[in-house]
């Protein structure tokens, strides 16, 4: 257990409680106010305000290594839409949408979920270990959202500040002394 406290910096920890703690209360909030307006004789709510698509990458900070696999996740898009999804790969903007699995087509509700395993794009050094930048486009090629993606290197002489967020077995037991 106090292993486990070791890898989650204190900040990210408290992080996800704020927002799980707004989620709650912005629900709350929004349940309140459907009871009252149906008490009052007026129609309820139908469906929340979104303040348009919302792109997401799980992990963030991903180790450099073949075979990784990213989330790459988004809601608030249109119903049914294909979303493009774009990053400069050796220099030049590439349309990955085709490397993901399942094809990132959003539901009914404007949502999608689909997972990019990187291998070759490894392999062939077409990403280096540095801070990218993944965009959801449109058909017509319109930036929708976008969302920062960061490859570490452990190896790397170059150090990015986010790669602090990994946790590797150096960091997670600390070396006994004799």
């Amino acid at each position: 257990m106090e292993s486990r406290k070791r890898l989650r910096p204190k900040f990210l920890h408290r992080l996800v409680w704020k927002g799980a703690l707004v989620l709650l209360v912005g629900l709350g909030i929004w349940g309140c106010a459907a009871v009252a307006t149906e008490q009052e004789g007026r129609k309820p709510m139908t469906a929340a305000v979104s303040a348009g698509p919302s792109l997401t990458i799980s992990p963030a900070v991903v180790e450099y290594k073949r075979k990784v696999k990213v989330l790459i996740a988004g809601s608030g898009f249109q119903p049914k839409q294909e979303v493009g999804l774009r990053i400069e790969l050796g220099g030049v903007m590439s349309d990955i949408s085709y490397m993901v699995r399942p094809a990132a087509v959003t539901n009914e509700y404007g949502a999608f979920a689909s997972v990019w395993e990187l291998d070759p794009e490894i392999r062939s050094k077409m990403l280096k270990p540095t801070v990218y930048t993944l965009r959801a486009v449109d058909a017509d090629g319109k930036i929708l959202d976008s969302a920062p993606l960061v490859f570490c290197d452990a190896k790397a002489k170059k150090k990015i500040p986010a790669c602090d967020l990994i946790a590797t077995p150096e960091k997670a037991e600390p070396k006994k002394k004799k």
